[in-house]
């Protein structure tokens, strides 16, 4: 991907310096497996499912946990030049470069537990129908990416186009 980032959008490059985002990902994902643990345990137990087929549930909020750390390590966030490099994925790894010229709408969406803890998530719609986004942004960061995202230099205005 790096050789060919060049030759489709030239003066740009993949960054090799990424910005993380908040380690809350790993909590939520150990506290999502807690979760899911529990409402195993629960239906297994209504279900009367023998116990020896139960046992492997205290180990789902350490996988939740895995997957989490796993995520958080390969989501990121890094400005090259005009462009938003933002990468993602647990097991697979996906990465996209967006020119800031090609942003069509920026939203920051958070629940009330995101903004009790700070973060945010950044959506984008892109030229072309694409919609991306990168969660557990802290604030600031949300905040600077979107002023990066929505600044635009002056130009021509309607009136002076006349």
């Amino acid at each position: 991907a790096a050789t060919r980032v060049p030759v489709i959008l030239p003066g740009a490059a993949l960054p090799t310096d990424w910005q993380p985002v908040a380690t809350l990902l790993i909590r939520r994902s150990a506290f999502r497996g807690g979760l899911l643990a529990l409402a195993l345990a629960a239906a297994g137990l209504a279900l009367d499912v023998p116990w020896p087929l139960l046992l492997g549930l205290p180990s789902l909020p350490a996988l939740g946990a895995l997957l989490g750390a796993l995520a958080h390590r390969r989501l990121g966030w890094a400005l090259v030049g005009e462009h938003l490099a933002i990468r993602s994925g647990r097991l697979g790894r996906v990465r996209a470069l967006v020119p800031r010229e090609r942003v069509q709408a920026v939203r920051l969406v958070s629940t009330p537990f995101d903004r009790r803890a700070g973060v945010q998530t950044l959506r984008l719609h892109v030229v072309g129908g694409a919609q991306l986004g990168i969660g557990y942004l802290p604030e600031s960061d949300a905040g600077a990416l979107t002023r990066f995202l929505t600044h635009r230099p002056p130009g021509p205005t309607p009136a002076d186009m006349r």
